[in-house]
């Protein structure tokens, strides 16, 4: 096994990928490219969707308690708030480039299930006549793929640009290449999906159950699925780095990934807490500047550079496991 001082510290990965950044600085056009879109392009409302159920909500509580019709009002303001807001960042489930302004979750940032960095904020206005409003199910459904359509596609470039850099090879445009990577970052959410659906479902139906037989035992048994839902997430972490590097489909880049966290877990650790530490702060400070149309450039600006280099000392951090002694002595070791 290689020793671990050999092996550059996240401090020496941070500045790499930084210096990496300032050299390939066309990394930077296509989340500064998503930003533009998502603040020129009419933004997209679920209010007809909202008011239908808030008609719902009004009707089935009418007449009831205090206490119900107090929980009626509660839900209808709620539900006023979430008509106005722009829901295509909520329905890019296939997009990992860093994007900013639009984000739908609350003021702040944060980092995905899998370890991705994204800048969060206020969510962006939606109000006649300006925006499209989805009025059924076929209409978001459609909104769903295009949305995925286009991050996927987005993210497939962003990241073999990131890749190309951190191996320090030429700026290229290979479609053929962006469009297989595409294909396998949509065959990796899908299996997912397909894990979430077998083993969560049912968990969450015994859950359910639990809690209405033992509330004490069920609320410790969500704690406990939720501490195991983080530590599935750290050891998945990498699998897009290695589907993007390695050119491995998603199940090996799932097991690529499983076998580097084992090998480096406190480094991975560190690395992962290191990049929540600096984009949750660097939110925090982001989220003063949200005030008028020159602070969010700016935010648009400095969240594409800073996240840009996050994700590329996540991917440098990959490289540098695959060029170590200790893995070509394993691939060796497997190969045989």
């Amino acid at each position: 096994m290689a020793n671990v001082g050999d092996k550059p510290s996240v401090v020496d990965v941070l500045s790499e990928a930084y210096s990496t950044l300032n050299r390939a600085w066309w990394i930077l056009l296509t989340p500064l490219v998503i930003n533009l879109i998502l603040w020129v392009v009419p933004g997209v409302s679920l209010a007809p969707l909202y008011e239908q159920f808030s008609t719902l909500v009004r009707e089935s509580v009418a007449g009831e308690t205090p206490e119900m019709r107090d929980l009626r009002d509660q839900t209808l303001g709620l539900l006023a708030q979430l008509a106005l807001d722009d829901v295509r960042p909520q329905f890019a489930w296939l997009n990992v480039v860093p994007y900013a302004i639009y984000g739908f979750r609350a003021a702040g940032a944060s980092a995905d299930a899998l370890g991705l960095p994204f800048l969060v904020a206020v969510p962006a206005v939606v109000t006649p006549p300006n925006g499209w409003f989805i009025h059924n199910a076929g209409e978001l459904l459609l909104l769903i793929v295009i949305v995925n359509a286009v991050g996927l596609l987005a993210s497939a470039m962003y990241l073999t640009f990131v890749a190309d850099a951190s191996q320090q090879r030429a700026f290229s445009l290979d479609s053929a290449s962006i469009l297989r990577i595409a294909a396998m970052l949509a065959l990796y959410v899908l299996l997912l999906a397909a894990a979430v659906v077998i083993l969560l479902v049912p968990l969450s139906i015994f859950t359910f159950l639990l809690l209405n037989i033992n509330p004490a035992f069920g609320a410790f048994v969500i704690f406990l699925g939720s501490g195991v839902w983080l530590w599935v997430g750290i050891y998945l972490g990498f699998t897009r780095e290695f589907i993007v590097l390695h050119g491995t489909g998603p199940v090996n880049a799932i097991q690529e990934s499983f076998r580097m966290v084992r090998r480096l877990f406190w480094r991975v650790l560190l690395l992962q807490f290191v990049i929540f530490i600096v984009v949750a702060g660097s939110g925090v400070i982001f989220t003063g500047f949200l005030t008028n149309q020159i602070g969010q450039i700016i935010i648009v600006g400095l969240s594409a550079y800073l996240n840009s280099g996050l994700v590329i000392a996540r991917m440098t951090f990959v490289r540098n496991y695959l060029a170590s002694a200790e893995y070509r002595s394993f691939s060796a070791t497997h190969a045989r």
